[in-house]
């Protein structure tokens, strides 16, 4: 398991990327998604972790690190999940 310093700060994410898929008009469709791949969610994670190496930063963003710390925990995804489809932005 990857673990970074992310783990904690994830949650605190939540709610920028609850408005930004908002506006763009994902975030159910994004919840949705997030159910289905809860039990893939650790693997998911690691190839979104390698696969962020490739960017020319030479590093992955923070948030790279941070979906990918969020989809270690199949019950963080859960979470978020239904975060996404809850009308105000408190986190749960």
């Amino acid at each position: 398991m990857l673990y970074f310093s992310y783990m904690n700060l994830t949650r605190t994410d939540w709610p920028d990327w609850k408005n930004h898929l908002q506006k763009s008009g994902f975030s159910k469709e994004t919840a949705l998604l997030l159910e289905a791949i809860a039990p893939l969610g650790f693997l998911m994670s690691q190839v979104i972790y390698l696969t962020g190496w490739i960017f020319p930063s030479g590093r992955p963003s923070n948030s790279i690190l941070g979906i990918s710390a969020l989809l270690e925990d199949g019950n963080e995804v859960r979470n978020f999940a239904h975060y996404l489809m809850e009308a105000d932005n408190d986190l749960p």
